[in-house]
């Protein structure tokens, strides 16, 4: 038998683009010997919604924020953000088992609607409100997280522990 991860549901987020190439570096993690680990799909996520905003605010409002993105967009996300296990952010909060992300995009793409008809550019206020949003729906992303005892940043996990080959 072969070496796989098991399907993970994306279920109502439109994050297949993030999904897929995670199962890809854990199955590449595991090939390369550093082990099994179960990544978080929603911390890249998180990320990439705050870029595509930043995105937006900065070509006012000529770029779209929605839910799909691609590949290549994980690797940027790691990059700039790093990683963190599936244990460490889930994205699910209250109890919740499924992940939905209808509401936030609705209450994101709304306020974003609001920031373009007021002309409204201000970058790092804009970003905040809408991770404030995110924040209520999927929960904040951690600072840092704790490995074998040893507390270290999510840049830090990626660079060290994990190591992948992200170039």
């Amino acid at each position: 038998p072969l070496y796989h991860t098991l399907p993970i549901r994306q279920d109502t987020t439109n994050t297949c683009w993030c999904f897929c190439t995670t199962s890809f570096f854990e199955t590449e993690l595991n090939r390369l010997g550093r082990g099994a680990f179960k990544l978080s799909r929603m911390y890249t996520v998180y990320w990439e919604y705050v870029e595509k905003v930043r995105r937006f605010v900065q070509l006012k409002g000529e770029s779209l924020v929605d839910e799909g993105s691609q590949p290549n967009a994980v690797i940027n996300r790691m990059k700039q953000y790093g990683a963190v296990r599936a244990s460490d952010y889930s994205g699910l909060l209250n109890g919740q088992t499924v992940h939905n992300h209808r509401a936030m995009h609705k209450e994101i793409t709304t306020y974003l609607d609001y920031i373009k008809e007021k002309d409204i550019w201000q970058e790092e206020q804009v970003i905040a409100n809408v991770r404030m949003i995110m924040d209520r729906h999927i929960g904040k992303p951690p600072k840092e997280i704790t490995v074998d005892g040893e507390s270290m940043t999510p840049k830090r996990f990626l660079d060290d522990i994990l190591q992948l080959p992200l170039d």
